[in-house]
């Protein structure tokens, strides 16, 4: 996309968004989410019927195409190495890589569900703490044009060769090589990035697990909103906003009942695995319309983050 035809709030938003890859060290911040959110939108606006490149391969065209036009006049980009290392780390290595690491738990979902504009700003905050990015040379953080960022990946799991310890066999094999430092660098942001496993009963086995979960057992819940940031641009829009605000006018006794207290919710998000309805863990009650995420707990001692079901929502 020509990035002349922004418009002023949109190419606000784009440098808000590459200011923070280029200077930040992954602390959560609204207006990163926000403008991400911001471009997301735009990039549907202006999608060409029958366009099926998933809309997280247009934001990094996007984001790219915008990077090079802005930077020779910029005094904020004259130093863009960082930014450049993290938009090709994200879009060259970690989406593509992600479904790879979870080809058999969400093999039946889009990418367009997996990754709306607030999952790409989580990952991001992931790559940054991990300073995954730093894994491509800096005098190789480049890319002939964004069109390499819109190829669909040929890539296939080269299950005979063994990877790291954390991912064993999952290694991609593709067009552009995977070096033992972005290998680890993957291995690392993948297990930050992964912090949702809802309620797993457990049975006692002799196994070296130690009735840990697997590492395929963990995912990222995809976040439909954010306090302080709104609701994320998608397909859910509509019904999420709505239900918010029925719920900021619902009685109060009738929450008390429900344990519910919207004021301590920070995050809203939906559990992307498929259903097994005959599964003991979604037997339980209520279940099925969603539960408080027991691993986020304030310091106060309160559950923030709730997860859906999808086939509910």
């Amino acid at each position: 996309m020509n990035p002349t035809e922004w418009n002023t709030n949109e190419k606000e938003a784009l440098e808000i968004v590459l200011g923070y890859l280029n200077f930040s060290s992954g602390d959560p911040a609204p207006k990163f989410l926000m403008g991400l959110n911001t471009i997301c939108a735009g990039l549907d606006a202006r999608k060409e019927e029958g366009d099926s490149t998933p809309a997280w391969r247009r934001l990094a065209a996007a984001l790219w195409d915008y990077l090079k036009w802005v930077q020779p006049t910029s005094d904020v980009f004259s130093q863009d190495t960082q930014v450049r290392q993290a938009l090709l780390f994200a879009f060259l290595y970690f989406f593509p890589q992600y479904r790879v690491w979870h080809k058999d738990l969400l093999f039946h979902q889009k990418d367009d569900v997996l990754f709306n504009a607030f999952s790409i700003g989580q990952a991001f905050y992931a790559i940054l703490k991990e300073k995954a990015f730093e894994s491509i040379p800096a005098d190789a953080a480049e890319i002939a044009s964004s069109e390499e960022f819109l190829k669909t990946s040929n890539g296939t799991i080269n299950e005979e060769t063994p990877g790291s310890e954390e991912m064993p066999g999952r290694e991609i094999t593709s067009s552009r090589e995977i070096t033992p430092e972005i290998q680890n660098a993957l291995n690392r942001t993948i297990n930050r990035y992964d912090d949702f496993i809802g309620y797993r009963p457990i049975p006692i086995l002799r196994s070296r697990q130690k009735m840990q979960p697997y590492r395929h057992e963990w995912l990222h819940a995809i976040p439909l909103y954010i306090k302080g940031v709104g609701v994320v641009h998608g397909e859910f829009t509509q019904l999420v906003t709505e239900a918010l605000e029925f719920l900021k006018v619902t009685d109060e006794p009738l929450l008390d009942r429900a344990m519910f207290d919207f004021d301590r919710l920070e995050e809203l998000a939906f559990d992307p695995r498929a259903l097994d309805f005959n599964h003991p863990v979604n037997r339980r009650l209520n279940y099925h319309f969603g539960s408080w995420d027991p691993l986020h707990i304030t310091n106060k001692g309160y559950y923030d983050r709730f997860i859906l079901i999808e086939s509910t929502i």
